[in-house]
């Protein structure tokens, strides 16, 4: 089975991160399988606890950064994806405080 993995960066974004996952985890009608590489640049706010049931699904990666550098976090996330996750044909980028702006964004781009 093919692989889309969207990375989203992430620095203290306990405030949006959770909506940010939600509109990730909602996206329908797919072929492919969903990874959610988070790269967490330095955070210090509560974040985890926020999306706790989020985290605990194997299809989401957590990669502890030190970059204070949010084109450094996203270069790290590509790479990882590409190191990490097999037969990926899409990978996708978001901001912790962005979203997916309906359920079938990503369906749309795989037709």
């Amino acid at each position: 089975m093919k692989n889309i993995a969207i990375g989203v960066s992430l620095h203290n974004g306990a405030q949006t991160i959770k909506r940010c996952l939600d509109s990730i985890m909602r996206q329908g009608c797919l072929s492919s399988q969903i990874s959610i590489v988070i790269g967490d640049d330095n955070s210090t706010d509560n974040w985890k606890e926020v999306c706790k049931d989020i985290l605990e699904l194997e299809n989401v990666i957590v990669l502890r950064l030190n970059n204070n550098n949010v084109s450094k976090t996203r270069n790290d996330i590509n790479k990882y994806i590409v190191d990490n996750i097999p037969d990926v044909c899409l990978i996708g980028r978001l901001d912790a405080d962005d979203e997916f702006a309906g359920d079938d964004v990503i369906h749309q781009i795989e037709e």
